[in-house]
């Protein structure tokens, strides 16, 4: 079969991928939240709502946390339980492998019995996202930081856009300027609810107060309305460390609904260790060699409007 490797192509994102994208996302909002995220849909009671408080040893914290995240691999296990486009009963399974080397290079692959059928990734200038489901017509997406568009979000079937997505990693830290930070008690006397700003919303975080960890993540999208909505639990450390260094934690048990989803997605977290990845996870264009990629689909090549219409003189 001839491969097509012109980033002219283009075609309509086939819409039954949208479920299998959810499960992509949760999974980039996973890493993140191994990576030290957190966010909160609420904050304490009713009567603390109006009450800040002091947010700077707090960001020090989470930001001292991130900073010893130069690199992140793990495997894990995805269920995803819900209804599909038609009101079907859908109940899912997947396995994957999260890569990550900060601030913006995000490898994730997701398959059954050894097979890798979809794979997302970011570097410092593309995204993309490979659809292997069918192997007679391996398609890859890719596009530009720079030129994403709400359309082009739309189109991949994300709620955010990639670098919203990296901000929900808690791969970047928290702004240090405390005037762009609204800190509010948590759900309970251990934690806080922060509020930062991001390109397109707001990112929510409760994180304990002592260790900085999240037990919460939600992204805001445009109009208010929540994109993702996060739990976190069962901290296990993580390998990889040097001999003298503190404890580092990650939740092992990962909750996620998203906005446009009837449903849950629920990931564990195995083996996840800090450790040297090879460059080619975050190389696509030998990634598209690599996976003998079928058709690729540029999403910021303008579409092919077509020939003029013909003046009624011209007809034949």
């Amino acid at each position: 079969m001839q491969h097509q490797r012109s980033m002219g192509a283009t075609r309509n994102v086939r819409t039954n991928r949208s479920i299998a994208n959810h499960v992509a996302v949760a999974t980039l909002c996973l890493l993140g939240l191994a990576a030290g995220s957190g966010c909160e849909t609420g904050g304490g009671g009713a009567g603390d709502r109006g009450r800040l408080v002091d947010a700077e040893p707090i960001v020090e914290r989470y930001n001292a946390r991130t900073e010893r995240i130069t690199s992140l691999w793990a495997r894990a296990s995805a269920v995803i339980e819900g209804e599909d486009a038609e009101g079907r009963d859908l109940r899912e399974r997947a396995e994957g492998h999260f890569q990550i080397i900060p601030p913006q290079q995000i490898a994730l692959s997701l398959g059954k019995i050894g097979n890798t059928n979809l794979y997302f990734g970011s570097d410092e200038t593309f995204y993309w996202w490979f659809d292997m489901i069918d192997s007679e017509r391996k398609v890859a997406t890719v596009g530009r930081h720079e030129h994403i568009t709400p359309a082009k979000v739309h189109a991949l079937g994300l709620p955010i856009d990639p670098l919203n997505l990296v901000d929900a990693l808690g791969i970047t830290p928290l702004p240090t300027d405390m005037g762009r930070i609204v800190a509010r008690p948590g759900p309970d006397k251990s934690t806080a609810v922060l509020s930062a700003p991001t390109r397109r919303g707001v990112r929510r975080y409760t994180i304990e107060r002592e260790s900085g960890e999240p037990t919460r993540v939600e992204l805001i999208g445009p109009g208010g309305v929540p994109a993702l909505d996060v739990s976190l639990s069962r901290y296990r450390l993580i390998k990889g460390l040097e001999q003298d260094e503190a404890p580092l934690r990650i939740p092992e048990r990962i909750v996620v609904r998203m906005n446009g989803f009837d449903g849950e997605i629920r990931f564990s977290l195995n083996a996840v260790e800090r450790k040297e990845i090879r460059p080619v996870a975050f190389r696509v264009d030998l990634l598209i060699d690599a996976y003998a990629i079928d058709e690729l689909v540029d999403l910021d090549q303008p579409v092919d409007p077509g020939p003029e219409p013909m003046d009624a003189g011209e007809l034949p």
